[in-house]
Order: C-alpha cells, then structure tokens, then sequence
C-alpha cells in the first residue's frame, strides 16, 4: 500500500483520534461525491479517504 503513506506523517502529528475522524469524514465525502457525479455507478473502495488524506497533509 504506497499510496497510505500520508498516514505515516499525519496521525503522529493529529493524533490517533483526530485522524480516524479525519479519515472517515474524507471518506464519506468522497463517497457522497462518487454517487453525486455517477449516479449509475457503484464505487467501493477506500481511494477517496487516502486522496482526502494527501490534501490535509498538503493544507
């Protein structure tokens, strides 16, 4: 998995918590995003959550 490595650098700098949350809330985002822009398409898949993930670490 080299595209988790946002996690390395983040949760020791946000905390555990704070990280899952952030992780979760990136995630449903994207998910809530996928079904907006294809509503005829199933996605599954944690992608969005990790792309969510290097935006914090580039905020």
């Amino acid at each position: 998995m080299k595209t988790a490595w946002p996690g390395v650098f983040l949760e020791p700098q946000l905390g555990r918590s704070k990280f899952a949350i952030i992780y979760l809330v990136t995630g449903i985002v994207a998910s809530i995003t996928s079904l907006w822009w294809h509503t005829a398409t199933v996605s599954v898949g944690a992608s969005g959550a990790i792309f969510g993930l290097y935006g914090v670490l580039l905020a």
